[in-house]
């Protein structure tokens, strides 16, 4: 009876720690054999990342925003301000939120929400001149693609899609203002070698006086004007549009988006953000320039 017990102890404990193991790999916790990475993932040499980066900057280098999609995005930790800007193919949207509440740039006109009532103001993107700031941002990124990495992977990881290969590099820390600004540049690599997609990222770090640190982020994603789109745009316009009645659909999971392309159009499209302007009242002065001119334009000179 006592050995069976022992015996029961024995494979229940084993049992255990095969389960725990297997949990950790597939989490990419744990040590597989032989130097093989989990997932099927792949980290490459030094050398074959640096011939990557080389191959990839020359040929970005070659682009200019004016022929590329754009996604802006501006965090900053310490007002909780964000704002991003949306300019694909598919959509052309602003989206803030933060301490002046939240704001939709859509089709001609800016909306703030103003506690259970809107305000607006008629806004050209041109008059936003975000063409303008994307172009600034590219020039700051040309001038990082022709500096020297200070940290550069590649990897192969095939969950990632039609787009396995990553590549990542990080520049040196600089001083700025009372703290440090810290650079980075990634893409997403097809198969075949070719990029469609980048982003460029800046981060301001600063020590508080309580010991804390404030972090400040502005990135800018940039896309191949052909085909270029944006999910969280067209979940910003779905959101929006449903709290202020223009639809009954809810927005869906991002797999649905994914999968369900034309459905989502067909909603979007079917918002008339017109009406709007009957519910709202006018504010001529309402805008996000201070935004534009002092939380991003600044940073990245």
């Amino acid at each position: 009876m006592g050995r069976d017990c022992n015996k029961s102890s024995s494979i229940n404990a084993a049992f255990i720690i095969l389960t725990a193991f297997l949990l950790l790999l597939l989490s990419g916790c744990a040590f597989v054999p032989g130097g093989r990475e989990p997932f099927g993932e792949k980290t490459y040499s030094q050398k074959e990342a640096q011939a990557v980066y080389d191959r990839i900057c020359a040929e970005l280098l070659q682009r200019d925003a004016e022929d590329m999609g754009y996604v802006i995005s501006c965090m900053t930790d310490a007002a909780g301000d964000n704002v991003t800007f949306y300019r694909t193919e598919e959509y052309t949207a602003v989206y803030a939120e933060g301490s002046s509440g939240e704001m939709l740039w859509y089709d001609g006109c800016l909306y703030q929400k103003n506690g259970d009532g809107l305000i607006y103001r008629e806004l050209t993107w041109e008059d936003m001149h975000l063409n303008e700031m994307a172009e600034k941002m590219w020039e700051a990124g040309r001038t990082l693609l022709a500096q020297q990495s200070e940290n550069l992977t590649y990897k192969y990881v095939p969950m990632a899609g039609d787009a396995p290969f990553l590549i990542k590099a990080e520049y040196p820390a600089e001083h700025y203002r009372d703290g440090k600004r810290y650079s980075s540049f990634s893409a997403s690599l097809k198969e075949d070698g070719s990029c469609d997609s980048f982003r460029l990222e800046w981060q301001y770090v600063k020590k508080e006086e309580n010991g804390t640190f404030a972090t400040s982020v502005r990135g800018i994603d940039f896309q191949l004007w052909q085909g270029s789109a944006s999910l969280q745009a067209e979940r910003r316009l779905w959101a929006f549009g449903y709290e202020c009645g223009l639809t009954d659909e809810k927005v869906p999971a991002l797999s649905v988006q994914e999968k369900e392309r034309e459905y989502c159009r067909s909603v979007i499209a079917g918002m008339d953000f017109d009406t709007l302007k009957g519910q709202a009242s006018y504010k001529g002065d309402l805008n996000l320039q201070s935004v534009i001119d002092q939380e991003i334009l600044e940073f990245v000179e």
